[in-house]
C-alpha cells in the first residue's frame, strides 16, 4: 500500500516484493523516513533491507501474537516475554557478510538494481544462498526490535494505524473516481439514471457512440455487466 507512489503489480505477487520500489523511486522533495504497510507488505527480507537503507519499516502485522520473536543469546532468560521469544538469531551470518549487505544497500540506493527485482531473485531460488540467509537473519533482528517497540508504545500503534487508514482512504477515493458508487445507479427517475450512467462513457476509448436510450444499451456500449439499480 503506497501513498507516496503508484505502481501496477501482478495480483499474484506479494506486496512486499514491491514495497521498497515506491520509497526508493520517490521523486518529491520530501524525504521518506518511515513506511507503513499491512501484513501483505512484510517479510523478514524487507525488514532487513529497510534498516540497511536507513529507513524505518513499520507494518501493521495481523495475528501479532503468532509472530516469532528472536533472541541472540540463548542463555538469557526473560521474565515476562520468555514464551514469545521462541527463535534464535545467528549473528555470525550477517556479521560475516556485512560488506556484501552494505554493497547490496548501495546498489539499491543508487538505482543500479530495483528492489523488486532483487527480492524476487532471492525468493525464486529453491535453495537459499548465503546472502539471502544473512539478510533474513538481520531482518529477524529488526522485526523483533520493532514488535517489542510496537507492543510497548501506544503512540507507535496510533501512528501506524493512522498512516494505514490514510492509505486505505486514498485507495477508496481512487476507486470512487474510477467507478462512482461501484457502478450502482442510485437515481429514482429514468432520465436521471441515464445521465448518471452516461458519465462512465468519458473514461472509455474514443469511438462513435449512439445515444443510449436504456440502461441495457448503455451497459453494452461500456462493456460492463448489467448496471445495478438501488
Amino acid at each position: 500500500m503506497l501513498t507516496n507512489g503508484s505502481k501496477p503489480i501482478p495480483s499474484t505477487v506479494r506486496d512486499s516484493t514491491y514495497v521498497l520500489d515506491g520509497v526508493l523511486d520517490n521523486e518529491t522533495e520530501l524525504p521518506i523516513a518511515e513506511q507503513t504497510t499491512d501484513t501483505a507488505g512484510y517479510t523478514d527480507l524487507v525488514f532487513g533491507l529497510f534498516d540497511l537503507l536507513g529507513l524505518q519499516f513499520s507494518p501493521r502485522l495481523r495475528d501479532l501474537a503468532d509472530q516469532t520473536l528472536y533472541r541472540i543469546d540463548k542463555g538469557i532468560r526473560y521474565q515476562h516475554i520468555g514464551p514469545l521469544v521462541r527463535g534464535a538469531i545467528q549473528p555470525r551470518l550477517f556479521l560475516t557478510h556485512w560488506d556484501d549487505l552494505l554493497r547490496t544497500a548501495g546498489s539499491l540506493k543508487l538505482g543500479w538494481v530495483t528492489a523488486s527485482l532483487f527480492i524476487a531473485k532471492l525468493q525464486s531460488s529453491r535453495r537459499k544462498n548465503v546472502l539471502t540467509r544473512a539478510l533474513q537473519e538481520y531482518g529477524r533482528l529488526n522485526k523483533t526490535i520493532f514488535i517489542l517497540r510496537y507492543l510497548l508504545s501506544e503512540q507507535v500503534q496510533r501512528r501506524i494505524g493512522t498512516q494505514i487508514n490514510k492509505g486505505e482512504a486514498l485507495h477508496a477515493f481512487r476507486g470512487f473516481l474510477f467507478l462512482p458508487n461501484e457502478g450502482k445507479i442510485r437515481r429514482r427517475y429514468h432520465e436521471e439514471q441515464l445521465n448518471q450512467a452516461s458519465c462512465l462513457i468519458g473514461n472509455q476509448p474514443s469511438q462513435d457512440f449512439s445515444q443510449p436510450s436504456t440502461l441495457e444499451e448503455l451497459s453494452a456500449i461500456l462493456q460492463f455487466p448489467k448496471l445495478a439499480l438501488v
